[in-house]
């Protein structure tokens, strides 16, 4: 079978890393394994016959990045460079992001008046179930109160 039909059987593209292909491996062999639907024979027998293709997509694939050390390479350099290299990274700038909107003196009162308008908002589109013409109004204020609470910041 033709390489890039095993990429494909995989849900991932011809650059994907060997640890792309086997996350998507783990998320495929999770949907489709045959366990999930023994409740119906017909449904098993199919997800029978495409967990076997995905397994076999994934040895194949495995067997060539390990073979084929030159197109691991090449598939790493095409990746896109993630700006963050970690979530770690990311929970840091996270945090910091917090801590910045936490330490930012803003006035009270106005802060309320956001919060009073986002309730309003709530009130008129829970009551626009009843009366329709309300969710226009509801939509008009969450808008307004919306980039109220983002001039603020």
């Amino acid at each position: 079978m033709d390489i890039n039909k095993y990429y494909a059987i995989l849900e991932v593209q011809p650059n994907a890393s060997l640890e792309e292909v086997k996350q998507s491996y783990k998320e495929l062999a999770q949907v489709w394994h045959p366990d999930r639907y023994s409740y119906n024979v017909r449904l098993q027998q199919k997800a029978q016959a495409k967990f076997k293709e995905i397994n076999e997509a994934h040895e194949q694939l495995v067997k060539f990045y390990e073979t084929n050390t030159t197109h691991q390479a090449k598939a790493q350099s095409a990746q896109v460079k993630n700006p963050r290299t970690s979530d770690e990274e990311f929970i840091v700038e996270l945090d910091n992001h917090v801590k910045n909107s936490n330490n930012s003196t803003s006035d009270p009162s106005s802060e309320a008046s956001v919060w009073l308008g986002l309730l309003v908002f709530w009130v008129l589109f829970i009551l626009a179930i009843k009366f329709p013409i309300l969710i226009v109004v509801a939509i008009y204020l969450g808008v307004y109160f919306f980039n109220q609470a983002e001039n603020k910041k």
